[in-house]
């Protein structure tokens, strides 16, 4: 199977370019989308545990989760800036909700059981109770 073609037919070029140029043009492709997903998720995974171990001590550092959303609106259309900022506001709003539940709770040494199933541990807690 010769990668050159000796016809200049259009059969004969279609036949070039899907064993030559098509993987990687598909594989540019791939790369290109897994290294701008990657960047984004690092962006935010690492700006919500740098918001998780500084907001005791810098309140200031929870503005750090406007930065993936700055960075988004110049390159994206508005559906995946709105997607995106839904998300930013997870660690966010995650505190203050679990620190909110506790304090509306009942019985103040036994919290609800929607507190207990809002308040479990999850990604964005970052191992802390």
């Amino acid at each position: 199977m010769p990668l050159l073609e000796s016809e200049a037919s259009p059969r004969g070029r279609m036949r070039v370019f899907v064993r030559a140029q098509l993987p990687l043009l598909l594989g540019a492709a791939f790369i290109g989308v897994v290294v701008a997903v990657a960047v984004a998720v690092a962006d935010i995974v690492g700006l919500a545990l740098l918001r998780a171990e500084l907001l005791a001590v810098l309140p200031s550092v929870g503005m750090l989760a406007t930065f993936p959303i700055l960075w988004l609106a110049y390159g994206f259309r508005r559906t995946v800036v709105l997607v995106t900022r839904g998300k930013c506001t997870g660690p966010t709003v995650h505190s203050s909700a679990r620190s909110w539940w506790r304090t509306t709770s009942r019985n103040s040494r036994r919290p609800s059981r929607s507190a207990r199933i809002f308040s479990a541990r999850s990604p964005m807690s970052c191992g802390r109770r």
